[in-house]
C-alpha cells in the first residue's frame, strides 16, 4: 500500500545561553550552556530529543571576527 508522507517544515527556536548575556563577557573559568534549542514542525508538533541530533561548535568573537574554539563541540563549554 502506498501512503503520502507530509514533508516536515521545521524551525528551531532560538537557544538561550545560560551563564552569558549580551551585557557581560565570558572569561576563562566561566561555564556557558546552550538550552532551549527546540525543534518544532510548522503544525506545532515539538520533536522529541530522541528524534533529532544536535551538533555544537563554539566560537569566540574579537571585533567582528569569529574564530572556532577547537574541541569545543558540546552543549556546555
Amino acid at each position: 500500500n502506498t501512503c503520502t508522507i507530509k514533508p516536515l517544515q521545521l524551525r528551531i527556536e532560538e537557544p538561550v545561553f545560560e551563564g552569558y548575556s549580551s551585557t557581560n563577557f565570558v572569561t576563562p573559568g566561566d561555564t556557558v550552556k546552550v538550552v532551549g534549542a527546540n525543534v518544532i514542525d510548522a503544525d506545532g508538533t515539538k520533536l522529541e530529543s530522541n528524534q533529532i541530533t544536535y551538533s555544537y561548535q563554539w566560537f569566540y568573537k574579537v571585533g567582528e571576527v569569529f574564530s572556532i574554539i577547537n574541541g569545543a563541540t558540546g552543549a556546555t563549554f
